[in-house]
């Protein structure tokens, strides 16, 4: 399952390409079954994330600034059981995750 995320935040950890530079793709694997990939692109200040999951579920992913989930930007997507596919974005407060939208 693949979801490609486009975030509008500029996290000084992930951001590792000047200006001038064509954005590149960086890697992560968390987990046999689920890997990251994203790259930054300052003129547009957007982040583009792809997220590869091996699973018989959903599939969610968060930015926060501090590495909580309070204040956290969360995707989160899957396969119904008939096959349709579903995918929100959502931010978090201190009490719960607030629905931004659904794509």
């Amino acid at each position: 399952m693949r979801f490609s995320v486009l975030a509008c935040l500029l996290l000084p950890v992930l951001l590792g390409v000047s200006a001038q530079e064509e954005p590149e793709w960086r890697r992560e694997v968390l987990d046999p079954r689920y890997t990251v990939e994203w790259r930054s692109d300052f003129e547009t200040k957007q982040l583009e994330f792809l997220i590869r999951a091996k699973t018989t579920g959903f599939v969610g992913f968060g930015l926060s600034v501090g590495g909580t989930m309070n204040g956290a930007d969360i995707v989160i997507g899957g396969v119904h059981p008939d096959g349709t596919k579903y995918f929100s974005v959502s931010k978090t407060n201190q009490v719960a995750l607030q629905p931004c939208s659904i794509i």
